[in-house]
């Protein structure tokens, strides 16, 4: 080869090499990365939640700079309620939840509605969703941002161990025209709240005691409901009620349920409060209603009745 050719190879090399030098930064900075690049023993949190830093990557897990091959906030998907499921559904590389209609997701007749109200919320200004907007972000916030660290469902108001990325905040529409009647917005991280409060901003009739008074929309007249409580009932301690629910509706005292004690959602496809049973007890009739217990008809509720009440002793 003559010294010419060798020349123009070899600038033709550094031409290249240049090219491709300018080009990278763009090719890093556009497009996704994949998904759980870190080690989970030596993150916290895991994931794309929190945790960024400027050692870290986690923003491109979910969002593009340039080319996102979704619409919605560079993301994957064009719809806001599909932006989890990219992870989050069948398929995806993270904890997969299974919103069927019986747990918190819509039914066939609900996403034809203009809008879906929360059953039992009170008025005024009854928490109503678009079906299109209906999702995880709803009741999470992805980045950790305004989230809430709950107290649990127990009389030993032992602390969450996570906030679950939960908005302290879920329906501020509420909060914006007179506030939560149960659950009070904290300043700092919650240290006194549990999760029945915070799904009282959403359904706030279905929480309190059988005698309070509310007003829910589509009703005439006051209503009332179950006493349902933050800690829980106490279950009686000997005879042949032992281990069921202690029950004295007249001492004003609110000893009900949780949300969780009865609303359990343990079948197929995730826990409370993301999906009841997917697979029905008999092949072609409903499934669980409402995230009751596994096995729950919708013409059989006393089953879930009496797995708390004894009732030969009730009053």
């Amino acid at each position: 080869m003559s010294f010419l050719n060798k020349g123009k190879v070899l600038l033709l090399t550094a031409l290249v090499f240049v090219l491709v030098l300018s080009v990278a930064p763009l090719a890093l900075a556009a497009g996704y990365n994949d998904p759980y690049q870190y080690p989970k023993s030596t993150e916290n949190p895991a994931g794309p939640h929190g945790g960024y830093t400027t050692t870290t990557n986690k923003c491109k897990e979910c969002h593009a700079v340039h080319l996102a091959t979704g619409s919605y906030m560079l993301t994957k998907v064009n719809l806001r309620y599909e932006t989890c499921d990219v992870c989050h559904g069948v398929g995806g590389p993270a904890v997969h939840i299974s919103l069927n209609e019986e747990g918190h997701g819509l039914s066939a007749t609900q996403k034809g509605l203009a809008t879906v109200p929360a059953p039992d919320d009170t008025t005024p200004t009854p928490y109503k969703i678009a079906p299109d907007r209906w999702g995880c972000i709803e009741c999470h916030s992805v980045h950790d941002n305004n989230t809430v660290r709950l107290t649990a469902d127990t009389k030993t108001w032992a602390l969450y161990p996570s906030t679950f990325l939960l908005k302290k905040d879920p329906n501020p529409e509420k909060k914006l025209t007179g506030g939560y009647k149960y659950y009070t917005v904290p300043t700092t991280r919650e240290t006194s709240q549990t999760v029945s409060h915070w799904c009282s901003t959403c359904h706030n009739a279905n929480f309190g005691l059988h005698t309070d008074t509310k007003t829910v929309e589509g009703y005439s007249g006051y209503v009332y409901g179950h006493d349902s409580s933050a800690g829980g009932y106490t279950t009686q301690t000997a005879g042949n009620a032992a281990g069921y629910a202690v029950v004295d509706p007249l001492d004003g005292t609110n000893n009900g349920p949780t949300c969780k004690q009865c609303h359990k959602a343990d079948g197929i496809g995730g826990s409370f409060p993301h999906s009841a049973e997917n697979t029905p007890t008999v092949a072609g009739e409903p499934t669980a209603p409402d995230m009751l217990k596994t096995g729950t008809k919708p013409n059989q509720l006393d089953s879930v009745c009496s797995s708390c009440h004894y009732t030969p002793s009730l009053p």
